[in-house]
């Protein structure tokens, strides 16, 4: 098993996200470099790990962050022990 320092940043961001997953008007903001995209997309990937068949809705600063966003948690679908199967590797 993998012995990582999480910052305690990245732990309040998860906590808050959890906290607030039902409200519509939540909205993160967080400096540059925090992490915040790859964090949220790693959240989106444990949500549908929980519930495979709920939608979700992934909202960037432009197009070309939410395409990265979607394309990170559909990796870390295809690719994390845990998640196994959830992702056709065909498609």
């Amino acid at each position: 098993m993998m012995r990582w320092d999480v910052p305690s940043l990245h732990v309040d961001l998860c906590v808050w996200l959890e906290e607030h997953q039902r409200d519509p008007l939540s909205l993160v903001m967080i400096f540059r470099g925090a992490s915040k995209s790859t964090i949220v997309s790693e959240f989106k990937a444990w949500q549908l790990r929980a519930e495979p068949t709920a939608l979700h809705q992934v909202w960037g600063a432009d197009k070309t962050v939410a395409t990265k966003m979607s394309r990170y948690t559909r990796y870390v679908l295809s690719k994390h022990p845990w998640c196994a199967g959830l992702i056709d590797p065909r498609a």
